[in-house]
């Protein structure tokens, strides 16, 4: 039961410890990128919600009855 955690902890301390230098590259696109995707997501999650908004709000009212 108690092995998950021990083994998690291990593994996490080998790889904090055995850090190498990678020598990568990171181009100034990757930046617009990632903004892109975070701007993407952010838009996805709004819709979302905007699509989806009833019936949040009827659970909501629920609660507070």
């Amino acid at each position: 039961m108690y092995r998950f955690p021990i083994f998690s902890l291990i593994l996490g301390l080998f790889f904090t410890i055995n850090i190498q230098s990678a020598y990568a590259y990171l181009d100034p696109g990757t930046g617009s990128i990632l903004f892109q995707a975070l701007i993407g997501a952010l838009a996805g999650f709004l819709i979302t919600v905007k699509i989806f908004w009833h019936r949040i709000k009827e659970k909501l009212m629920r609660k507070k009855q």
